[in-house]
């Protein structure tokens, strides 16, 4: 995403929810997942190319695609991903 691909990295991290919500469903419990993000690729200002404030919205966009993601039925999250 920092390259510029964002529908790449909606994708993966569509696919990502998915997975979780499924591992989970199969387990038959509740459970906790977590998400990692990085390393980035890039150096950040001054050293390289990429500014913190570019660096932020790319994990906001992250935060937000997964929270609302881990929030809906699969159904709904594979529609939306698709529509997008």
């Amino acid at each position: 995403m920092l390259t510029g691909d964002t529908a790449f990295a909606k994708e993966a991290l569509v696919a990502g929810v998915l997975l979780a919500q499924e591992a989970v469903k199969k387990s038959g419990s509740e459970a906790f997942v977590a998400l990692n993000i990085g390393p980035l690729g890039k150096m950040l200002k001054p050293l390289g190319d990429v500014s913190a404030s570019r660096v932020f919205r790319c994990l906001q966009i992250y935060w937000r695609i997964c929270v609302v993601g881990a929030s809906l039925p699969n159904e709904k999250l594979s529609r939306k991903s698709t529509e997008s």
